[in-house]
């Protein structure tokens, strides 16, 4: 519940802003509620306001209302300006625009905004920029009776006939993916919640992905999934269960390696790197240290020969990695510009 007034130790005195000046009055006041903490070091600390990160509480919910009518009492002598000045930013704004073509595996990409609406079409032509336009995903229809709609990523699988695309409507980062068959242009009927991330293998129907602790939203798991099977079947290719460190998924230049990176805010942690045929393994890759962030980039099939020490007859398969210790190979990552 919220309290109309503020606590006995707290001054009743009304809010009047600078230079707004609107009529007296008193902002809300979250009830208080004691709760001990205990840190990971053993210092104790109450926190009277820790019952706020209850989403689903309707106390909760009550306070940021009385907060929002708090605010909009605030602004309200400026509710004119602040339209003003929305129309006129709006306005600079060109609407009709897209982006840069980008080629990629037989295709152009592009994506664009139409006049009057909200959210970009993402769109390809097959060869030529004067070919037909096929669209892969309008987000405008997918947030149509949507009160947030953001589409985080889209993926094509290299034989260029599926497309995976992902999207949040919570406004949490919390995204599901959707297969759409691009032959047919309709969607296939499975999708199901993940944290973000997902990549194509290189078989045309396996996809890894990542997905998140329910808690505080931390990757920390990376599976692996075949269309047209159950989720319930999906591989758990890694967990991450240190609570500090988030795990990423991404995919070489080359389209040769999946990258598993596991870090924190300064220090790039491990790198594992799977191969991309029908049997995906993981093999460890430590690069860098804590006093500086990295990160692994495209690799060739024959990244051994990069330098000659680090050749070895299992490296030039290039079906697994060298034996290198980590900050070498980082420097070879380094200044190998070629190999971006």
């Amino acid at each position: 519940t919220c309290q109309n007034t503020p606590p006995a130790n707290q001054s009743t005195t009304n809010v009047l802003p600078s230079i707004f000046n609107p009529s007296p009055f008193i902002p809300p006041h979250p009830e208080q509620k004691p709760k001990e903490l205990t840190t990971a070091w053993g210092d104790k600390r109450t926190d009277e306001y820790y019952w706020l990160n209850e989403r689903e509480n309707p106390a909760v919910k009550t306070y940021l209302e009385a907060e929002n009518r708090y605010a909009d009492s605030v602004l309200a002598p400026v509710k004119g300006l602040r339209s003003k000045l929305y129309d006129e930013l709006k306005a600079r704004i060109k609407e009709d625009d897209q982006t840069v073509p980008y080629f990629k595996n037989g295709y152009w990409y592009v994506s664009r905004f139409e006049t009057g609406k909200e959210y970009p079409v993402y769109t390809r032509k097959k060869g030529d920029l004067n070919a037909a336009e096929e669209v892969l995903v309008d987000v405008n229809a997918l947030a149509e009776g949507k009160e947030y709609c953001q589409v985080g990523d889209l993926q094509v699988s290299l034989d260029n006939q599926l497309l995976a695309y992902s999207v949040d409507y919570s406004g949490r980062n919390l995204y599901k993916i959707y297969f759409k068959n691009l032959s047919t242009g309709q969607n296939l009927s499975e999708s199901f919640d993940i944290g973000g991330a997902f990549v194509w293998a290189n078989d045309h129907k396996t996809i890894l992905y990542d997905t998140k602790d329910s808690v505080i939203l931390r990757n920390d798991k990376i599976w692996r999934h075949v269309i047209g099977t159950s989720q319930k079947q999906d591989v758990l290719m890694y967990h991450e269960k240190d609570e500090t460190q988030y795990a990423y998924l991404s995919k070489s230049k080359s389209e040769q390696f999946f990258f598993i990176n596991c870090s924190y805010t300064q220090t790039p942690g491990i790198s594992k790197r799977s191969v991309p045929a029908k049997k995906i393994s993981i093999t460890a890759l430590s690069i860098g240290t804590t006093s500086f962030s990295s990160a692994p980039t495209g690799m060739r099939r024959t990244f051994a020969s990069w330098k000659p020490r680090f050749q070895t007859p299992v490296a030039k398969t290039g079906k697994t990695f060298c034996p290198i210790e980590m900050t070498c190979c980082w420097m070879v990552l380094t200044f190998l510009k070629s190999t971006w």
